[in-house]
């Protein structure tokens, strides 16, 4: 099941396109999310390509802030499903990684969060692994998250890190933060 955000504000142009040429998309078809109206600001502070690139969303012959959020409208809903940069790509097929992350919790016990990334073409999981289950050997976690990917979501994983408690960064709101953790992973920690 899918909650929605509700409808936009009157005072909002809400307008989900193809993230690419910005054309909008059918009802109930997921592209980026695209907002105009009053309350938006009109760009960045002595940043013209930045305005350009966040700000210069055309859609229609108007401008349109990008929100680098991908959605959808369905009966004047608004769905969130999922931030562009978080979206992973295997093997030309575009998957969330809240499902892939799903799966690794749902694999073994030991498992109590999980965060999927992209390192170039291969898709990485880190795996938070629960206290009680230190004596549990790591090769069984490993083979166990494989399996359910792979099984349920079609992907193989280049690789599984194991690590503690509390180990991935999340935001002061307690949501996972994939691009930090992608970025420890290119730093080697």
């Amino acid at each position: 099941s899918l909650v929605g955000c509700g409808e936009p504000d009157p005072s909002l142009d809400v307008v989900v396109a193809d993230p690419e040429t910005c054309v909008r998309v059918g009802p109930d078809e997921v592209g980026e999310i695209l907002v105009s109206g009053p309350s938006i600001g009109a760009g960045y502070w002595n940043d013209l390509a930045g305005t350009e690139r966040t700000f210069g969303a055309l859609v229609e012959g108007r401008r349109f802030l990008r929100t680098g959020n991908l959605g959808f409208l369905s009966e004047g809903q608004l769905f969130v499903t999922c931030r562009i940069p978080d979206l992973l790509e295997v093997d030309g097929r575009q998957l969330y990684p809240y499902d892939i992350e799903a799966t690794a919790m749902g694999s073994h016990a030991a498992v109590r969060a999980a965060c999927a990334v992209m390192d170039g073409a291969d898709v990485v999981v880190f795996a938070e692994v629960d206290h009680r289950y230190r004596g549990t050997s790591q090769d069984e976690i490993r083979h166990a998250i494989a399996t359910a990917v792979h099984a349920e979501d079609g992907v193989v994983l280049s690789r599984i890190a194991l690590v503690s408690p509390g180990t991935l960064p999340l935001t002061t709101s307690g949501k996972l933060r994939r691009a930090s953790c992608r970025a420890l992973m290119l730093g080697g920690k």
